[in-house]
């Protein structure tokens, strides 16, 4: 499952930004989402917490194939909902880390 198709189509957010790695040996995935309401983020949130869990169940074996490092992040992929908006990271825990640091510091 492809994350276009998991956010593109909905109307829930008015705003997002979605970083993805293009090489190949590298999974690193960030997306920000701002949704008009806190109702909206917790959808948004679900949507997220799906896609994760499609890549974790459905994805694994093919990412294991090529880049078996990379599952640690697929397993530590995180979603997090700050006010109306929502992150969610597949990456290893220190790059998490400093991303929500980072949006934490730019929402005060």
């Amino acid at each position: 499952m492809h994350i276009k198709y998991n956010f593109d189509a909905t109307e829930l957010h008015d705003d997002s930004f979605i970083f993805y790695s293009t090489d190949v040996e590298n999974i690193d995935e960030v997306g920000i989402f701002h949704a008009e309401s806190k109702e909206r983020a917790a959808e948004i949130a679900s949507i997220a917490e799906k896609y994760i869990a499609d890549m974790q169940k459905n994805q694994r074996a093919f990412i294991e194939s090529y880049a078996p490092a990379e599952t640690a992040k697929l397993d530590d992929a995180r979603v997090y909902i700050m006010g109306t908006y929502v992150i969610y990271t597949i990456l290893f825990p220190n790059d998490r880390n400093a991303v929500i640091d980072k949006m934490e510091s730019l929402l005060r």
